[in-house]
C-alpha cells in the first residue's frame, strides 16, 4: 500500500471524531482534496461523464447473480430484548 493510500486510510479511519476526514469543518473537501485522488475530477464523476471500470451484465434489477451465495445463517435467539419485554416481570401484576 503507498504512503498516499495509507495516509488517506488514517485519515478516514481516525478514532477521534474531531479529526476525521469528512467530519471536520472542510467536510468532504479534506477526502477529495487529499493527494490519493489528484487525478480525479470530482465534477466529471458529479456529472456523470466518467466511464466506469467494470459495468457487471445484469438481467433484470432482481438479478443477484453477481454475488456470492452464503449458506443461510441460523442467528440463534435475538442479541437484544424487545421493549415490550424490557419490563414485563416488574409489571406482571399491573
Amino acid at each position: 500500500m503507498s504512503a498516499d493510500a495509507r495516509a488517506l486510510l488514517s485519515n478516514l479511519l481516525q478514532g477521534d471524531t474531531t479529526k476525521r476526514y469528512g467530519n471536520m469543518r472542510n467536510g468532504v473537501a479534506d477526502i477529495q482534496s487529499h493527494i490519493w485522488f489528484a487525478t480525479i475530477d470530482w465534477v466529471d464523476i458529479l456529472d456523470k461523464k466518467c466511464k466506469p471500470p467494470h459495468i457487471p451484465t445484469v438481467k433484470d434489477e432482481a438479478d443477484t447473480t453477481n454475488f456470492d451465495d452464503y449458506p443461510e445463517e441460523d442467528l440463534g435467539e435475538p442479541a437484544a430484548i424487545s421493549p415490550e419485554m424490557l419490563f414485563e416481570e416488574e409489571f406482571a401484576d399491573f
